[in-house]
């Protein structure tokens, strides 16, 4: 699976109408879809997006984890499914349309950031996301990551 990566600020117009960004689409349509699902993140002030087969894999992993009877599959279903919303997109230039319910719960009005976030990706409303990209490069400058060096042999 291809990954997404960067970010985009693209502007939203009265109608909830914006453009998905050209690489994100690239990601999407090389997986095989015409649609993308966004929900509200459960804990951030923003929406996550992801291909249906992202989607169909989460369900997966969900129900091997904790069987569909469970308290906590009901949750997590209600969170990642019950609430997302199957979103299609022109295929030329990338336009769709944020339903008004996600807008608001993400405070997005008349622009919003695409935030790629490797599987899936992240729409912000812009002061939203400067205020959390301030937080993970904090975070990120903190963290001793446990990761060798790129390109770098073991020390002997």
């Amino acid at each position: 699976m291809r990954l997404f990566y960067s970010n985009f600020t693209n502007k939203v117009d009265r109608k909830g109408r914006v453009s998905l960004p050209a690489p994100f689409r690239t990601v999407i349509t090389t997986a095989g879809h015409k649609e993308v699902v966004v929900y509200k993140h459960s804990k951030l002030g923003c929406l996550i997006g992801a291909t249906p087969s992202f989607f169909e894999d989460l369900e997966a992993r969900i129900d091997t984890a904790h069987g569909q009877d469970s308290d906590e599959y009901m949750a997590l279903a209600n969170i990642s499914f019950a609430q997302s919303k199957l979103i299609s997109f022109d295929p030329d230039e990338g336009r769709m349309v944020l339903p008004e319910d996600l807008r608001g719960k993400a405070g997005i009005s008349d622009a919003a950031v695409f935030v790629g976030f490797g599987k899936t990706f992240q729409i912000w409303e812009p002061a939203a996301w400067a205020a959390q990209e301030r937080l993970l490069e904090e975070r990120a400058r903190a963290l001793d990551s446990g990761l060798k060096p790129v390109g770098r042999g073991e020390a002997s």
